[in-house]
């Protein structure tokens, strides 16, 4: 499918085949917590899973300036959608047979029970797609820089290699920022050293993470993200920082701003 699809805003939905178009008709809803369209758009993203690129999914998965729609889902899943539907039964299955991917990782990072939400964030933690070494100067954020400078935003796909789909799944970003926040000490811990790992060790993730830092920050488990984060703007190259302080998107450039002026 065509990245169009997902992100263009100048395509109409009327062009798009109807399925969907159906779909992200829920997308939009569900980013405003609609219950019946969050149902739908679980529905139709395990549907797609097994037949579509990641690529394509973390597009789809992608709730684009709309922070508030990780937290929707997560608390649909979580309280409302319920785990004996024939999509979450899917989604159990493909963890444990191995066809999981990153629709069933996410979903799975938000099950009601702890020991599920637990075995999500292991896998997710061993990153599951073969992420190989930053080419020279992307680990110390050069190519995130030249995107945040010549387009102003960085998309969870973007370092993802095109022949292969493998790379970094900054996409899976907002299930480790939510569960680095969890109530279940295991599960907090795991993702809070996944945290830690991506956004100091490679700079690619950076963006994507200051991106949904509003999703913990107002918390009291929230605020070990908000100091992972800190550090991580203060090793990172000055400037590297200056283009995420001056990023398009708002919310990558008001958290950087933010978290630059606390650290001086």
């Amino acid at each position: 499918m065509s990245a169009q699809y997902y992100r263009n805003p100048s395509v109409a939905y009327g062009a798009l085949p109807r399925w969907l178009a159906r779909l992200l008709e829920a997308k939009d809803a569900a980013a405003l917590g609609d219950p019946e369209a969050l149902r739908s758009f679980v529905e139709g993203l395990v549907a797609l899973e097994p037949s579509e690129s990641v690529r394509s999914i973390c597009q789809l998965l992608d709730f684009h300036g709309r922070q508030a729609g990780w937290n929707h889902l997560d608390r649909h899943v979580r309280q409302r959608f319920g785990w004996h539907t024939t999509a979450m039964d899917e989604v159990g299955g493909r963890l444990s047979d191995g066809t999981a991917g990153p629709v069933s990782w996410v979903l799975a990072g938000m099950h009601p029970d702890g020991r599920v939400r637990q075995r999500a964030v292991d896998i997710i933690c061993a990153d599951p797609l073969a992420m190989p070494e930053p080419a020279p100067g992307l680990a110390d954020g050069v190519g995130a820089t030249d995107l945040l400078t010549t387009r102003g935003w960085v998309s969870p796909w973007d370092f993802l290699e095109p022949d292969t789909d493998t790379g970094p799944l900054a996409i899976l970003m907002p299930v480790i920022m939510l569960r680095s926040a969890d109530w279940v000490d295991e599960v907090r811990d795991a993702s809070r050293a996944a945290l830690r790992t991506r956004v100091l060790a490679d700079a690619r993730y950076l963006p994507t993470a200051l991106w949904c830092l509003p999703l913990v920050a107002g918390r009291t488990r929230g605020q070990h993200a908000v100091a992972t984060l800190r550090e991580a703007l203060v090793v990172a190259p000055r400037q590297l920082r200056d283009a995420l302080a001056r990023a398009v998107d708002p919310a990558i450039g008001r958290t950087a701003s933010n978290l630059c002026r606390d650290t001086g």
